[in-house]
């Protein structure tokens, strides 16, 4: 007898979005409500999807929300990681940075191999200074 195989299509990130003109007021209060999601959530699940709509948001005032997803002991972290190195400016890189410090070896792990691409990728001379140091202090191994 033959074996029998299923395919499971993978669904993928699904989000229904709407497009407007940048509000940052509007933009504040998405971003309050998603981090009051990752905060209240029951479930890794339930964090998670707010993490990962709130990582899609690469506007630069998502950077303290993400700071907070990545502190919110929700195991979030490589989601709220991903939304950093996806921003790439300043107040990410320094929240990347910070992380380096993090007593979770995969933290600061990832945050590290983070700034390496982001470091690798920049053309802003600004931001390559300001990861070399940290991380040419960390050890190689991610």
């Amino acid at each position: 007898m033959g074996a029998s195989s299923t395919q499971v299509a993978d669904p993928g990130f699904q989000a229904d979005i709407e497009i407007q003109p940048r509000s940052a007021q509007r933009l504040e209060a998405t971003l309050n409500e998603l981090t009051r999601r990752i905060e209240d959530s029951a479930s890794y699940e339930q964090a998670a999807d707010a993490a990962t709509t709130l990582r899609y948001v690469t506007d630069p005032l998502a950077v303290p929300y993400l700071e907070k997803a990545l502190q919110s002991g929700k195991a979030i972290e490589p989601i709220a990681i991903a939304g950093l190195e996806g921003i790439a400016d300043g107040a990410a890189v320094a929240a990347l940075i910070s992380s380096l410090r993090s007593t979770n070896s995969d933290v600061s792990t990832l945050a590290q191999a983070a700034l390496r691409r982001i470091q690798q990728q920049t053309s802003e001379p600004t931001l390559k200074e300001q990861i070399r140091i940290p991380v040419q202090g960390a050890p190689r191994g991610s």
